[in-house]
């Protein structure tokens, strides 16, 4: 028979085992559910800000406006009643972000030199392909993808 300082080890070995066990799947989960977006239940094809929140045109009275759509940083411009365009500020070279020169009007690269006029299309090399743009549309103040070019 065995004794009872075997059996009572034997019995506090395995629960340690459990709790580990438990406390490891309780923090696989958490750490899962972290990588969820924030605002989830915002669709990917409405422009957002840095936060993820809907950009309100209501609030916005500007015909320019800077957010997200589909995780992409873009500059939005309004075309005409309800029409709006947004380019991605991503070059198309090697990824680094365009900036907009307003005075020239057309997106600079600052880290090899290619340039793309007002609609994204390549006027400098060394960028071969024009920027992504975006067709969009206003649905109850907010920006709704409609379209997608030169992905």
């Amino acid at each position: 028979m065995k004794s009872l300082f075997v059996i009572r080890r034997t019995f506090l070995d395995k629960s340690i085992s459990v709790i580990f066990g438990l406390t490891a799947t309780l923090f696989g989960l958490l750490g899962f559910a972290s990588l969820a977006p924030i605002n989830s239940k915002i669709s990917k094809k409405i422009l957002t800000n840095s936060n993820g929140q809907k950009i309100d045109l209501s609030k916005t009275p500007q015909n320019s406006i800077q957010g997200f759509l589909n995780g992409k940083q873009v500059l939005v411009k309004k075309e005409s009643k309800g029409n709006w365009k947004a380019i991605s500020t991503k070059c198309t070279h090697l990824g680094c972000s365009v900036k907009l020169n307003e005075k020239r009007n057309i997106f600079s690269c600052p880290c090899h030199g290619a340039e793309f006029d007002e609609n994204g299309t390549v006027i400098r090399k060394p960028a071969n392909k024009p920027l992504e743009t975006f067709l969009l549309k206003e649905q109850k103040n907010n920006l709704v993808l409609v379209e997608t070019k030169n992905a």
